[in-house]
């Protein structure tokens, strides 16, 4: 009964959870207001279904002893699986957190809806006026192109997240990064792909090196030092 429950209520809570997010962010963009603009390639999205037959079978999980202390010992292993970005980063940043969304539904933080014709000038738009880019690079051309705005512009306000493995259902995210590494090697020193996931920032080289933006101020990927570096850029 308890998991029928949780089915019924679940997406109702998680909908809830979103026309709050999508309010606060109106209010930020309207009002022009400090606002954190996240970028990511939406194919690392989850749906808001399938996030919550995701809970609903861990709620199920949990109420057998057994299947319970499997999940628990899994989840330690792995303390990022399945693990929704977007929460993490509503519940570090102070200041509303804006995503450029899809047509399709999505839970996470607020989203700034585009159709596929005016999404990078929106994208534009968003960037100049945010005062915190949060940014996880991707191999697709959106992705790509949000990557070169973002060297060109604003690298002394972007954190880089490369998410530890687990932490998006793309399949492998590791030979997404390396791909990703690879074709922009001669002008970005991306960091090797860690399946713990890192927090960085860029900056360009004061040496005459083949690659003219090299990564700093590395960190494991982690709650605290996300908020350690974003916290750097927003005092």
């Amino acid at each position: 009964m308890l998991g029928v429950a949780t089915l019924l209520v679940l997406p109702m809570t998680i909908q809830m959870q979103k026309q709050i997010n999508d309010e606060r962010a109106a209010e930020a963009l309207q009002a022009e207001r400090e606002f954190c603009l996240y970028l990511r390639s939406f194919k690392i999205d989850i749906s808001e279904l399938s996030r919550a037959g995701s809970n609903v079978w861990r709620t199920i999980f949990l109420m057998n002893p057994i299947t319970g202390l499997i999940y628990m010992f899994y989840a330690w292993r792995n303390p990022y699986r399945g693990t929704d970005l977007q929460r993490i980063l509503n519940n570090l940043i102070p200041i509303p957190v804006v995503a450029i969304g899809d047509k399709v539904t999505s839970h996470g933080v607020a989203k700034q809806i585009t159709i596929d014709a005016d999404w990078e000038e929106v994208a534009v738009r968003m960037m100049r006026d945010s005062k915190l880019i949060i940014f996880s690079p991707y191999p697709t051309p959106g992705a790509a192109r949000e990557l070169d705005l973002i060297v060109e512009l604003y690298l002394d306000k972007t954190v880089f997240l490369m998410p530890p493995s687990g932490a998006h259902r793309v399949g492998d995210f590791e030979e997404d990064w390396t791909d990703l590494r690879n074709s922009k090697g001669q002008t970005l020193e991306l960091p090797q792909y860690s399946k713990k996931g890192l927090v960085f920032r860029m900056t360009r080289a004061a040496d005459e090196s083949p690659c003219s933006i090299k990564c700093c101020d590395i960190l494991p990927f982690s709650e605290d030092n996300i908020m350690k570096s974003t916290s750097a850029i927003l005092k």
